[in-house]
């Protein structure tokens, strides 16, 4: 009986500009010591499984944190990490390495004046128009132009995999992974933040997409 292909989908390690609690989308910093551990414990949950592919975000958190995966994998030796720059994560032009807690009121109190019943943490894609509209360069991505972005990277993964029994490895970034899944598993809400390092399991088969688990820091594979 088939299985289908299940996408691992693992989110960075915490990098500086996660504990600093700046903004970071397109901007890059470097993974944090303890940042490093916790993909490293992620790797240890993650190396005895065979992934068949293995694809990360094009930014430098991303392919660094894959790398760490697959360097303690069983089965990675001839393994080829391939980047894809649909899946990097929203890009916040302007606000790229502002304080968060600086700038989330501004878009909040925005979002609010149209929107005064509307909760927010459900309601990413309200957020990331905001800051499309507050951005004075217009650098900042749309809901619609970041979406756009990275449906075209899961149609390529789909389009590629699709029948097969592959075990797919995704390393990619919080919102990226949030709204992939909220996608791809009809009753799934808009779930809540990822954790550093998590890992969110998804199977295809038959045309269907089913959550195996969601954000999860402890798992038995």
């Amino acid at each position: 009986m088939p299985v289908g292909v299940t996408f691992y989908f693992v989110r960075h390690g915490e990098t500086w500009f996660n504990r600093a609690g700046r903004i970071q989308g397109w901007a890059d910093s470097p993974l944090t010591p303890e940042g490093i551990a916790g993909v490293k414990k992620t790797a240890q949950l993650l190396s005895g499984l065979a992934f068949d592919y293995a694809y990360a975000s094009d930014l430098k958190r991303r392919i660094d944190s894959a790398q760490l995966l697959l360097d303690v994998n069983h089965y990675a030796d001839n393994l080829v990490l391939e980047t894809m720059p649909e899946f990097r994560e929203v890009r916040f032009g302007y606000f790229e390495g502002m304080l968060a807690q600086d700038v989330r009121p501004l878009a909040a109190r925005e979002i609010a004046l149209k929107h005064p019943e509307v909760d927010i943490e459900r309601s990413p894609h309200l957020l990331l128009n905001a800051y499309k509209r507050l951005d004075p360069y217009g650098l900042a991505e749309s809901f619609p132009e970041f979406w756009e972005r990275v449906e075209a990277g899961i149609i390529y993964l789909l389009e590629r995999h699709r029948g097969s029994e592959a075990n797919v490895l995704v390393v990619a970034h919080g919102q990226t992974i949030r709204h992939t899944l909220h996608a791809l598993v009809p009753e799934l809400e808009m779930p809540g933040r990822l954790h550093n390092g998590s890992i969110s399991r998804v199977q295809y088969i038959n045309g269907q997409f089913r959550l195996l688990g969601y954000n999860e820091l402890e798992v038995n594979i």
